[in-house]
């Protein structure tokens, strides 16, 4: 009895796990309507064909070449390096030159890049003045103007500002007050009195006008010369005034090589006029460089280094006597010579005393012993001593 109950339950489990439930007839009833009607496909059928299209779009093997016809690159390290400059470039990029359509747009933008805009503005205002008052007529109206810009540019070193313009202005071109008729006054009087008045404002006015005209010729050449600030690359300015120095003081020794060059013995040649007259001497001193002489001297004026050896020591230091004795005595070359000849009178009129004489009186000889000077010796070839 048990056995046969233990087969029917047996029968009835394989019976129900082998009929579809509910829930799968349903998901197969929905997956009917929505295929229109058709059942369906195999699982197995769709998972071949998708192999099958997998299969047949496989990539085509990656070529090298296509970037060396369309880039230049001929290996990877190329393109490698042209992609890390480009990139470098991306991150600081370099800003492009501006371009210009005249110089004087460059100056501007230099001049304004460089800090200096305060100048650009002061120098582009006085251009604009300068085109307004340099293309206009002399009219009563404009001179004013013409004339106070002139003033302004004419006295910019001196620091005039634009209230010290107008001050000098007004006290230039000041006009008389208008008289103003009193209850006394007689109408013939007044009417001479302000016909004067009349005629002062007209000759001031007249005056302006003309004064106008010979500013604006002055503006015109002003105009010229009006430049921006010139900005170059930083320099030193010590050495830009070495240069300069440098090149003045080479100017200045061609000039002076030139000019010494028209110059002979004669043209240094010195004269005097003695005249004692207690004693009745008088003469005429005449002392004229001989060639060899003028010629040293040249040297030392135009030769640099030959002046250096005149007023250096064995040493090589400085001679500063030297150059003092020659200062001195070109500052009172007269007065010196002067003195020479008293001393040299002095000297020759003991040398004829008897007691001074080896040749008795009248000798006029030198004291024994006296060596003569340079100037004594000059004094004898113009025969005035012996």
């Amino acid at each position: 009895m048990a056995d046969e109950l233990e087969q029917q339950v047996t029968e009835q489990v394989t019976e129900t796990a082998t009929e579809p439930s509910v829930k799968d007839q349903i998901a197969e009833q929905m997956n009917f309507r929505l295929n229109g009607g058709e059942p369906p496909k195999d699982l197995t059928e769709t998972t071949e064909t998708v192999t099958e299209t997998v299969t047949a779009t496989e990539p085509p093997v990656f070529q090298f070449q296509t970037f060396t016809e369309k880039y230049g690159w001929k290996s990877p390290e190329d393109a490698q390096k042209e992609i890390e400059e480009l990139r470098q470039f991306k991150a600081n990029p370099v800003a492009a030159e501006p371009k210009f359509e005249n110089d004087q747009s460059k100056a501007l933008f230099n001049a304004i890049q460089a800090g200096k805009s305060d100048e650009v503005f002061e120098i582009l205002a006085q251009q604009k003045q300068l085109d307004r008052l340099t293309t206009s007529d002399v009219t009563k109206e404009t001179a004013n103007d013409i004339i106070k810009l002139s003033m302004q540019l004419k006295y910019k070193d001196e620091g005039l500002t634009a209230d010290d313009v107008n001050y000098k202005f007004g006290k230039m071109y000041k006009l008389p007050k208008e008289p103003v008729k009193g209850d006394l006054d007689d109408d013939e009087e007044f009417l001479d009195k302000h016909k004067e008045w009349e005629e002062t404002v007209a000759d001031i006015e007249a005056g302006k006008i003309i004064d106008a005209k010979i500013a604006k010729k002055e503006l015109e050449a002003a105009k010229s010369k009006l430049v921006l600030p010139n900005i170059g690359e930083s320099v030193d300015e010590d050495y830009i005034q070495y240069k300069k120095n440098l090149e003045e003081s080479q100017k200045l020794a061609e000039e002076a090589e030139a000019e010494y060059k028209t110059l002979n013995p004669k043209s240094i040649e010195t004269k005097l006029n003695f005249n004692d007259e207690a004693n009745k001497i008088q003469f005429d001193f005449h002392f004229e460089p001989d060639d060899d002489g003028f010629k040293k001297a040249l040297e030392v004026v135009t030769d640099p280094e030959k002046y250096r050896e005149r007023y250096s020591n064995p040493d090589g230091s400085y001679n500063r006597k030297r150059f003092l004795e020659d200062t001195y005595f070109s500052m009172n070359r007269e007065r010196i010579l002067i003195e020479a000849m008293k001393q040299a009178k002095n000297a020759t009129l003991r040398a004829q005393l008897p007691d001074n004489s080896n040749n008795g009186i009248g000798g006029r000889q030198l004291p024994q012993g006296t060596e003569p000077s340079e100037l004594h010796k000059y004094m004898q070839a113009a025969g005035v001593v012996r």
